[in-house]
């Protein structure tokens, strides 16, 4: 299967949705998936050494919400190229993009 994870920060002092993503990758990719991650802010700043999924900037983000222009488009886009996209925190502007792309363009996703 080929996983798009979607979460507003890669930073680990933000706790459980990025362990569970980072968990979560090294898992898929050891039993044969493809994940890739959208990050809505500078991924270069805290990815972890070895990491095996392919990630996507779409940073800079606004606000505590993490509202991004960039988001909604590139789900339009690319979001039916995945067997599943995995929203990590729903409480945050990527949540109401995934469903609003999904909308346009249908594709599978989930909330953690």
């Amino acid at each position: 299967m080929r996983i798009l994870r979607i979460i507003d920060t890669l930073d680990p002092t933000h706790g459980g949705p990025i362990d569970s993503l980072i968990n979560g990758t090294y898992t898929m990719e050891a039993i044969g998936h493809t994940t890739e991650i959208i990050t809505l802010d500078d991924p270069t700043r805290f990815v972890p050494n070895g990491f095996p999924g392919v990630i996507h900037d779409l940073s800079p983000s606004l606000g505590k919400y993490r509202f991004n222009l960039r988001l909604v488009p590139w789900l339009v886009n690319h979001g039916a190229e995945y067997d599943a996209v995995i929203v990590e925190g729903v409480w945050q502007y990527p949540t109401f993009a995934v469903w609003l792309a999904s909308r346009v363009n249908k594709f599978p996703y989930f909330m953690i």
